[in-house]
């Protein structure tokens, strides 16, 4: 794989940034939908008789909500890595060197980023 240039290593920062933005949006999009389900919930134990709509409603509410979360923690992740890809294309050069040990033998691999 090629090394990125410095303006691939921006788009990826800046992509980064999105994909963590929507994804903390989706995060409080999931919290808005728990409080909401729980609400159902709420109304569901606390009504005299036994309304199949509300905790209809309130199961859905709850399953968005873990949606929300889920996409929300997904978006996240991916933002902080498309950021940490982009960071290390506009990185300062530099040079790895890693040792091993086999049995037999030894070796040492070198890596640079220039």
């Amino acid at each position: 794989m090629a090394p990125l240039t410095g303006s691939q290593g921006r788009r990826l920062r800046i992509a980064g940034y999105v994909c963590a933005a929507t994804g903390a949006a989706a995060i409080a999009t999931g919290i808005a939908f728990g409080l909401t389900a729980r609400a159902y919930s709420r109304n569901v134990e606390n009504g005299t008789t036994f309304d199949p709509n509300q905790d209809s409603r309130g199961k859905r509410f709850e399953t968005l909500q873990w949606v929300g979360y889920d996409i929300g923690a997904s978006l996240a992740a991916v933002g902080a890595l498309l950021y940490v890809f982009g960071r290390q294309s506009a990185s300062q050069p530099s040079v790895a060197l890693v040792t091993t040990v086999v049995p037999g033998g030894a070796g040492l691999a070198a890596q640079g980023a220039f």
